[in-house]
C-alpha cells in the first residue's frame, strides 16, 4: 500500500496548543509511540477506537473529528477510519 499523503495538520496543531508531544499523547491515549507516530504520518490506518481516546485526551468533540482525521472510509469489519 502506497503512503498516504497526510500529516494531519490540524490534529498536531491542537497537539502543540495544548502542550502535547506525540510521546506524550501517546502515552495518554495508550497507545505505543511507534503507533502514533506511523498513524500521524499515514502509514498505517488508525483505528475507532483510537481516534476516540486521541479525541478523548485533546478533548476533540465527536462532531470535529473529521476536521482532525479528515474522512475517507471505513474497511468493513476492520473498525479503521481510512484517511
Amino acid at each position: 500500500m502506497p503512503k498516504k499523503n497526510t500529516n494531519y495538520p490540524q490534529l498536531r496543531a491542537k497537539m502543540a496548543l495544548l502542550g502535547y508531544t506525540s510521546e506524550e499523547l501517546s502515552w495518554e491515549a495508550g497507545l505505543s509511540s511507534q503507533s502514533l507516530c506511523c498513524r500521524l504520518s499515514g502509514c498505517t490506518d488508525w483505528r475507532l477506537d483510537e481516534i476516540y481516546r486521541v479525541c478523548r485526551v485533546l478533548e476533540i468533540p465527536p462532531a470535529e473529528i473529521p476536521a482532525y482525521f479528515p474522512p475517507g472510509q471505513l474497511r468493513p469489519g476492520a473498525g479503521r477510519w481510512k484517511s
